[in-house]
């Protein structure tokens, strides 16, 4: 046994959720981004608006969600 109950953590990193939105230039949705990383909508939606506020991406707001895409 391994200790954690059968249950796996996935790091996820800022250079994974970059590269995600890479594939699916030029911009992408949260649940694009979501699908492709293995992370839920909302933790997606949070990792990407700390990279927003770093300077890594921007988004615009439209009738369906959010569209990122790298500065």
């Amino acid at each position: 046994m391994n200790g954690n109950n059968g249950n796996q953590r996935r790091i996820v990193t800022d250079r994974i959720i970059l590269a995600a939105i890479r594939k699916h230039m030029p911009r992408a949705t949260t649940s694009e981004i979501a699908d492709e990383i293995g992370l839920s909508p909302q933790i997606t939606r949070y990792r990407l608006g700390r990279l927003e506020a770093q300077g890594e991406l921007e988004s615009e707001t439209r009738e369906t969600g959010n569209l990122w895409h790298e500065i």
